[in-house]
């Protein structure tokens, strides 16, 4: 996908090219967000893993600047003096995002905070009130079904 646009004429009220740029980016990294969360295999698991996927999905797709994709693709468009941008690297701007929102979910979480993109915080919509209280069945459930165990959890 190249990201051009067509000329832009900004007094007649279209956007600034800059402005313009910057929503095709974000609608393309939000496109390959949505995809990212796509995860049929996980559907028939437990019934609080799929609420906090799907409250997780909405949280990641909440609308966002998305300023790192955009430098993403600002510095490879710079570097190799081309417009066009390969598939993969929507894919590794869109984990980038999502990395960058599970680090405001974390932050959120420690700072206790209420609010986050205009919305209810992650950990205040999966338990109001008991953030991190579901932390040890979360433990008890990944570690039984991961290939390794810690060395405290050996029997």
């Amino acid at each position: 996908m190249a990201l051009t646009l067509p000329d832009a004429q900004s007094p007649t009220g279209l956007l600034p090219l800059e402005q313009a740029w910057l929503q095709l980016v974000q609608a393309e990294v939000e496109t390959s967000l949505a995809e990212l969360f796509e995860l049929p295999d996980e559907a028939g698991l437990d019934v609080r893993w799929t609420q906090a996927l799907t409250q997780a999905r909405a949280y990641a797709l909440r609308p966002a600047k998305r300023l790192r994709p955009a430098l993403v693709m600002a510095g490879h468009c710079l570097a190799r003096g081309s417009a066009v941008v390969p598939s993969g690297l929507w894919r590794f701007a869109a984990g980038l995002e999502l990395l960058h929102t599970f680090l405001l979910i974390h932050d959120d979480v420690a700072d206790q905070a209420e609010l986050r993109r205009g919305a209810a915080s992650l950990h205040r919509m999966l338990a109001p009130g008991r953030a991190g209280e579901d932390w040890p069945w979360w433990w008890e459930t990944t570690s039984s079904r991961a290939p390794w165990r810690p060395c405290w959890a050996r029997g």
